[in-house]
């Protein structure tokens, strides 16, 4: 049995407003994917037709046309357009039919006219920036899913055409306050045009960061939004004025935007910046909550507990393994790194994965994967651990392709002795299908490299295929099953079985697309949230028995603890999914079974013990 799980993430405090806003997309091209669903030709769609998207206009009332394909406005009771005015989160029902009218709280509105089947004319808005959000909508109100089915439209009213150049927020509010999770945020300029990359564009401070992250035109998610000249996960860009921020932590935010020419350099007039401020809230108490056992940490991105106590751990950014001692229950960080490597600095690369040999407390050896400082190749290699140094580097696997994202690179021994290794498509889809490519594939390898007996392709590493990037990877202690997170395009995270042979369908389809060709996965999920660790509840541990043998993932968007209750006599059905921790802390990396009895979480900045909540 497979689900979505629309209805947990509401559960989990997300309400249907910010879901609406969400249209979260795990980054990179999305190739050919899709479920079952209609082409794109014959999708019920909203146009814009006038007026122009940024427009400034003459301050009086503003004229609105729109275009709809693959669907009919009906009147009171029928399908139909809704749509928000600024930050109103009350909807606007747009009727045509037997009402041809503009509805406001189920009466006629006061300050919006219906002029046709197509067109509104809105008076009373005050000067400055606005924005309409046009959604289709079903006879009872609910939102049809299908991205042509929303658009936004942003203008300005009444500025002068002679005015300098500027900047306005139309959402969020000031001093808003959101859930934890993505924040949208919606800009309007007057007098000033956002260009592409090379042209004028704006700058926006998060924060006490100094390097701003630059917002342009577009043309797509990939070029939209940059942060030191590379895409970057922290930002996503919507539209050609929109972006949406993540894996902020619970507390106080700020942006600061200014306006910039074509060499980066700020405007400098006064209208050309504007500081929003907003919250994020803390979440309401979970079945799980996080404690901190170390902090002050650079990136702890993947880790591996040693036989003897200690864990290892990669900094994501810097190239460095770090080793921890638990001495008298008191984490603390070695000051030397275990061992350096030089890594690529793009969107999903750096010092990737770690684990240790199953037979660590005689050979003490260690195995890392990362993408070269050159950016250009992904590395398997081993390391030999004598007195806490890393020594005898000695190549796995070489020569990988590496990109700027979709580089897979977690690391996991199975219960078969065997090293198992996902792949990333390099952001390459169709290589995900390609049997001659170890891109978009799950390897199946001897320790030191070879191809073991046994593998389901023959004489290749390959042990299953269909996969676009995967940052979570256990064997269930019980069953011995292999369980991954996979990272969806703009729909459809999942979490997979993977079998010897298996086809998951990337690019072809994604989620439960009941198609017999692939294997669908035990949960997909929409909007998509970057699922990354994922871990096991061992029947044996210290908590409640109704979290053993669970799953338990971690996701970066929003930082939240996704439970899975497995069922069936193997272990392999759906149960149940929850979100069993809520959020606040920023996004969450990776989790491991470790010391106590406990599992253990990291951030980006901090590891923490993953206890059950006492006040349930």
């Amino acid at each position: 049995m497979a689900i979505t799980i629309w209805n947990i993430l509401r559960a989990a405090g997300m309400g249907a407003s910010l879901l609406f806003w969400l249209g979260l997309s795990a980054c990179g091209s999305s190739g050919d994917s899709s479920n079952p669903a209609l082409p794109a030709a014959i999708v019920p769609t909203v146009t814009i037709v006038s007026p122009a998207q940024n427009a400034a206009l003459p301050a009086g009332a503003v004229t609105v046309s729109f275009t709809v394909q693959n669907f009919t406005i009906g009147g009171i009771g029928e399908s139909h357009l809704q749509f928000h005015l600024d930050d109103d989160p009350i909807p606007y029902d747009f009727l045509n039919g037997t009402t041809n009218q503009v509805h406001y709280s189920g009466a006629p509105a006061a300050n919006v006219e219906w002029q046709n089947s197509n067109g509104m004319r809105l008076t009373n808005l005050a000067s400055g920036a606005h924005q309409i959000q046009f959604k289709l909508v079903d006879a009872t109100g609910g939102e049809l899913t299908n991205p042509q089915a929303m658009t936004l439209l942003v203008f300005s009213v009444g500025v002068p055409p002679n005015s300098p150049p500027t900047i306005g927020v139309v959402s969020p509010s000031p001093g808003a306050t959101f859930p934890p999770g993505p924040v949208a945020v919606s800009l309007v300029t007057a007098n000033f045009s956002i260009g592409l990359q090379g042209q004028p564009h704006i700058h926006f401070f998060l924060d006490n960061d100094p390097t701003p992250y630059e917002f342009f035109r577009g043309p797509d998610e990939d070029t939209g939004v940059l942060y030191q000249g590379l895409h970057t996960h922290i930002v996503h860009w919507k539209t050609s004025t929109s972006f949406h921020i993540f894996q902020q932590p619970s507390g106080r935010h700020q942006v600061r935007l200014e306006l910039v020419d074509s060499a980066h350099k700020p405007l400098g007039n006064p209208e050309s910046t504007q500081t929003i401020a907003f919250t994020i809230a803390e979440p309401p108490g979970g079945e799980l909550l996080l404690q901190p056992v170390l902090n002050g940490l650079n990136g702890p991105v993947s880790m591996a507990m040693a036989p003897d106590g200690r864990v290892f751990y990669n900094e994501l950014r810097t190239g460095n393994v770090r080793i921890v001692d638990i001495v008298g229950g008191a984490w603390q960080l070695r000051p030397a790194p275990f061992y350096h490597v030089d890594v690529g600095q793009g969107v999903d690369q750096g010092l990737l994965g770690i684990v240790l040999d199953p037979n660590f407390s005689t050979n003490h050896y260690v195995y890392i994967y990362y993408v070269t400082g050159d950016g250009t190749q992904n590395r398997l290699i081993r390391l030999t651990e004598v007195n806490g140094q890393g020594t005898d580097e000695t190549p796995i696997l070489d020569g990988l392709p590496a990109n700027q994202i979709h580089n897979g690179g977690i690391l996991r021994f199975g219960p078969d002795g065997k090293l198992y290794v996902p792949i990333g498509e390099w952001n390459q889809p169709n290589l995900a299908q390609d049997i001659s490519s170890l891109g978009g594939k799950i390897l199946r390898l001897n320790a030191d490299g070879s191809i073991p007996a046994g593998n389901p392709f023959g004489n290749s590493r390959i042990y299953a295929m269909g996969l676009r990037n995967s940052f979570g990877m256990v064997f269930h202690p019980q069953t011995g099953h292999l369980w991954i997170t996979e990272n969806g395009p703009d729909s459809n995270d999942e979490v997979n079985h993977i079998v010897a042979g298996g086809n998951y369908g990337w690019p072809i389809v994604t989620g439960i697309a009941n198609d017999p060709r692939f294997l669908d996965p035990i949960v997909a999920i929409t909007p998509t949230i970057g699922p990354t660790g994922i871990a096991t509840i061992p029947q044996n541990s210290l908590y409640p028995a109704t979290f053993h043998n669970n799953l338990l993932f971690a996701e970066v968007n929003g930082g939240t603890l996704h439970r899975i209750v497995l069922a069936g006599t193997q272990l392999d059905h759906l149960g149940a999914v929850s979100v069993a921790f809520k959020g606040g802390l920023g996004g969450l990396l990776d989790i491991i079974q470790g010391p106590g009895g406990f599992l253990y979480a990291s951030s980006f900045s901090t590891i923490y013990r993953v206890i059950p909540n006492p006040n349930l």
